[in-house]
């Protein structure tokens, strides 16, 4: 399908307005342009592979909007061209000039692949299929990857932590068991490494399927390895086709708050274990880390006083967030409209939906802090060099500085004894006082 693109060049501060006036002129469709690089609060909260690198940000930026081909626009556009017109008197908008063009709809699931290059990681070289491979690389360890839409570009820190340590450790004919497969990718590396067989779990169906077809790509069989949907955690279905106690390597490249309940519980805690008791077993231990963590402050009201203050920063954080979040969701609601959805419901629903995952990251964050938080040791100065003397003479009186010879004034006759022709002396200050 074709599209009108109209595009408005403006400054980056001016975005939001722009945005939220087309908005209230039933324009939908709306897409900022910059170069305002992401912030560090902003990137926290990523769990992404590849970010483009941007030029430096000179305070431009461009809001396009999407209308239908082949109808007269003049008067959306009279609107719009008004609606900056007015916008002059509060905010600086730049040029305001609008440019047109026409556009089609684009292959979104493909277009990220622009970002996705081939790179190494020790003798390791991970290569998208779409790339042909270099000369110079053909001694190396090759893994060919297209992640699809599962994780695992093999680029993300954690992943290659992964790999990194999986070449440390792999031995040949290892046993191996990888949660939260996505793209396969860490299954591969491991086969490619001499695993005798692989066993592999993730909650996304769609990742099983890109890792069977990412094992075709690398010339592996699907005998080498099994995998299965579901979660790992509370699936009893699943421990149990997965089995325990029969691997040499566990590799989990998943989040932090699923990874930590599942570390301190071995096969011998949970074995015959049902879903009630596991979780159980998982509170009764977290309630005696907390407790260990509360003796490591010498009275009880200093830890309640910390509890409070990361509450209130904690909850303070995340509903400013949230704030920011269903101001956004505001904006950009009315495109359920184009899915036959009344926009109004779905924004009540998704609103509901926001403040429970707020109030779940509220707990969260809140235990994280508090089971990190280490009380800070008390430093105990002392003197361990003793003075034995200085240069300093402090036996007789003391007295005022005296100048040992006059201090010559800017008008007194220059010392240096010159003189004019009629013989007049010269001041100081024209003669040798003059850079004084």
């Amino acid at each position: 399908m074709k599209w009108d693109k109209y595009t408005i060049e403006t400054t980056t501060e001016a975005e939001d307005y722009i945005s939220c006036t087309l908005a209230d002129l039933g324009i939908e469709g709306i897409e900022i342009e910059d170069n305002v690089p992401l912030s560090e609060s902003d990137t926290s909260k990523m769990f992404i592979d590849i970010l483009p690198e941007l030029p430096p940000d000179q305070g431009i930026g461009y809001v396009s909007f999407y209308l239908e081909a082949g109808e007269d626009h003049s008067e959306k556009l009279k609107e719009v061209a008004e609606a900056l017109e007015e916008m002059r008197s509060y905010v600086n908008i730049g040029s305001g000039k609008i440019t047109s063009s026409e556009t089609e709809d684009i292959d979104w699931m493909n277009n990220w692949k622009e970002f996705f290059h081939s790179f190494t990681i020790d003798d390791i070289l991970i290569k998208p299929t779409w790339e042909e491979l270099d000369q110079a690389d053909q001694d190396k360890i090759l893994i060919e990857i297209d992640p699809g839409i599962s994780f695992g570009t093999g680029k993300h820190e954690t992943t290659q932590l992964c790999i990194h340590q999986l070449r440390k450790y792999m031995k040949d004919g290892d046993e191996v068991l990888d949660v939260g497969c996505g793209s396969g990718i860490l299954s591969i590396v491991s086969l490619k490494l001499g695993a005798g067989h692989l066993t592999g779990t993730d909650i996304d169906e769609d990742c099983i399927t890109s890792t069977y077809e990412n094992f075709e790509v690398n010339h592996l069989s699907r005998e080498q390895g099994d995998f299965y949907v579901g979660n790992l955690i509370d699936d009893t279905g699943l421990q149990e086709k997965v089995g325990t106690e029969k691997y040499d390597v566990v590799v989990a490249n998943i989040l932090a708050d699923v990874i930590i309940p599942m570390a301190p519980v071995t096969p011998d805690d949970v074995k015959g274990m049902g879903q009630k008791e596991l979780k159980h077993l998982l509170k009764e231990r977290a309630a005696k880390a907390y407790e260990a963590k509360e003796a490591e402050f010498p009275e009880p009201e200093h830890i309640r006083e910390l509890e409070r203050v990361v509450l209130l920063k904690v909850i303070d954080a995340k509903w400013m967030d949230h704030i920011d979040d269903m101001d956004q969701l505001r904006q950009s609601i009315s495109l359920q409209a184009y899915a036959q959805k009344d926009p109004v419901v779905e924004y009540r629903y998704a609103g509901i939906q926001m403040f429970d995952e707020m109030i779940a990251a509220i707990s969260k964050d809140i235990v994280m802090i508090m089971l990190h938080i280490r009380k800070k040791p008390e430093v105990e100065r002392k003197q361990e060099v003793k003075v034995t003397g200085t240069n300093k003479d402090d036996s007789g009186p003391k007295k005022p500085v005296q100048r040992k010879n006059k201090k010559v004034q800017p008008n007194d006759p220059c010392p240096c004894g010159k003189c004019y022709p009629d013989g007049r002396p010269i001041k100081y200050k024209n003669c040798c006082g003059r850079n004084q």
